[in-house]
């Protein structure tokens, strides 16, 4: 953990630049220049842009629900001021370099029309029709951003970066398409899109204009990084995703901020200068090869202690440390301090 902190100025074609609260900006040195992609040492210590950012912002949401004793989630999920006051109360705690202001996979199709139960212990998605899911994907693209819980995220954003401003990165989680695919359609879509089925490839391009135009507010809204968490690519419609996703991670990267997808297996990109930032897992043999694209490394987010990583955090392709899934909101404040410090070590080791 380097001892200055960090300010998020700009993140493009991957990653751009980190500048220091100190006047001195920080040296980096050129990564891959494939990639467009390069890695930052201010002083003599290696940092990420964001460490622990996407565990401390799941906790940050969770935890306090349950010390503020609020029993409806509805009514939590949908009011902006409760997410950013918690979400500031955390990080005034933890002080990580990284917030994660909303990360529900869910949001996406219920901005479109589809039913969330909240009556049930954790709420369930009520799949529509396919009729009434073909339906309601004939919408304008551009409108959904106004509708269901955005509003709410998106003003989430806009609170927490005038509170903390150029303080810590800012982390918005998304579902991908073919996830909000399979939301709407069911399982079976995923070997619709396989077999090129016309309604099926219609069905998905829609939905990566709607997942174009959700992130692009989040990035106006001030989100430094987009997380979209997406399922398995069938292999056989791997190169038609690449091809059409190209846009989004353009559109990310042309508002300043940085687009990381984290998917079951990790992918191959055949376009590796409009890849995104891709999130990994550390490999349990020691003789596994590193990926050669730059990447976020994920870690068990329970558990007492890291496995050996320090191969991984030496590569220069390594550009974030985040936890791999949610840390449960049942972890005291105390444990989740000796997590993130657990995290902050292995930068300093």
């Amino acid at each position: 953990m380097p001892t200055q902190r960090l300010d998020l100025v700009e993140v493009s074609a991957l990653t751009d630049a980190v500048q220091c609260r100190e006047e001195t900006r920080a040296r980096y040195l050129p990564g891959q220049h494939s990639c467009h992609h390069r890695d930052w040492w201010p002083g003599t210590v290696r940092c990420t842009i964001c460490q622990t950012a996407a565990s401390s912002g799941h906790y940050h949401s969770r935890y306090r629900r349950r010390s503020s004793k609020v029993r409806n989630c509805s009514n939590f999920v949908a009011n902006p001021t409760k997410i950013a006051n918690s979400l500031i109360a955390v990080y005034q705690r933890l002080r990580p370099d990284g917030v994660t202001c909303y990360f529900d996979l869910f949001i996406v199709a219920q901005a479109l029309g589809c039913r969330l139960d909240w009556s049930t212990s954790s709420p369930t998605f009520e799949r529509p029709t396919r009729e009434t899911a073909l339906k309601i994907l004939r919408q304008p693209p551009g409108e959904v951003k106004q509708r269901g819980r955005l509003p709410v995220a998106l003003e989430v954003v806009h609170r927490v970066q005038g509170t903390l401003r150029s303080g810590p990165a800012l982390v918005v989680g998304l579902p991908g398409p073919l996830r909000v695919a399979q939301q709407l359609f069911g399982q079976d879509i995923l070997q619709e899109f396989a077999e090129e089925e016309d309604d099926a490839l219609d069905s998905f391009e829609t939905l990566v204009e709607i997942t174009l135009s959700v992130a692009q507010a989040f990035c106006l809204a001030g989100t430094h990084l987009l997380y979209f968490d997406e399922l398995d690519v069938p292999l056989e419609f791997l190169p038609d995703w690449e091809a059409v996703m190209v846009a989004l991670w353009k559109t990310v990267r042309f508002h300043g901020a940085l687009p990381i997808l984290s998917t079951p297996h990790p992918l191959q990109f055949g376009d590796r200068a409009n890849a995104p930032l891709i999130c990994l897992k550390p490999a349990s043999d020691e003789q596994a090869p590193l990926s050669e694209m730059p990447f976020a490394l994920a870690l068990s987010a329970v558990g007492e202690t890291f496995p050996d990583v320090s191969r991984w955090m030496r590569a220069k392709q390594c550009a974030l440390l985040m936890t791999d899934g949610e840390i449960p909101y049942q972890l005291e404040i105390q444990k989740l301090e000796q997590r993130v410090a657990a995290m902050r070590s292995l930068i300093e080791s």
